[in-house]
């Protein structure tokens, strides 16, 4: 099962890839260790097919909003405790 994360807010949020750190840009791919390769996708809310933004679920009322799926996101009371989650967790909640 995936489950899925959703930021919103009144000003631009960045999208992307957040956290991953490469060796060097010409080695893309290539991360020193599973740490430096952790990281998140924040996807935008606007469908390039429609050319117009979509709400992501009914609750968020802003312009701006972003939505990540990563397996490394743990729901309340199940976390882990390991390094990656630990980061992710870190990189979601800096955002």
């Amino acid at each position: 099962m995936t489950q899925y994360f959703y930021i919103a807010s009144p000003k631009k949020l960045k999208i992307g890839v957040v956290g991953s750190k490469l060796i060097s840009p010409a080695q893309p791919n290539i991360f020193k260790d599973e740490i430096d390769a952790t990281d998140l996708f924040f996807e935008a809310n606007y469908d390039a097919e429609i050319r117009k933004r979509v709400n992501y679920a009914p609750v968020l009322s802003f312009k701006y909003q972003v939505a990540v799926s990563h397996n490394l996101l743990p729901l309340k009371h199940e976390e882990r405790d390991t390094r990656d989650e630990e980061k992710c967790l870190t990189l979601f909640t800096n955002r």
